[in-house]
């Protein structure tokens, strides 16, 4: 499963040798939304995943979650 995750956020990947707290806030957010999958849930609910990240990062993961919503059929309810 991790690498599947991994293959979804290839951004992650270089930087599985730091601790999440070292990650800037978008990465951060990247990466609890990758930790959300590892479970491989059918339904994700996200609070307010893109506050206070750059633009760069909320396009990156609005494409993501898009390829993953097909891809896995998951439901996502997001709330901004």
């Amino acid at each position: 499963m991790l690498d599947s995750v991994l293959a979804d956020f290839p951004r992650l990947t270089r930087l599985l040798d730091r601790e999440g707290g070292a990650l800037s806030g978008g990465e951060q957010q990247l990466l609890s939304l990758a930790r959300s999958l590892m479970g491989d849930p059918s339904l994700l609910l996200l609070d307010e995943p893109t506050e206070g990240i750059q633009p760069s990062i909320i396009e990156e993961m609005a494409e993501t979650l898009g390829l993953i919503r097909e891809r896995r059929g998951l439901a996502v309810l997001l709330v901004e």
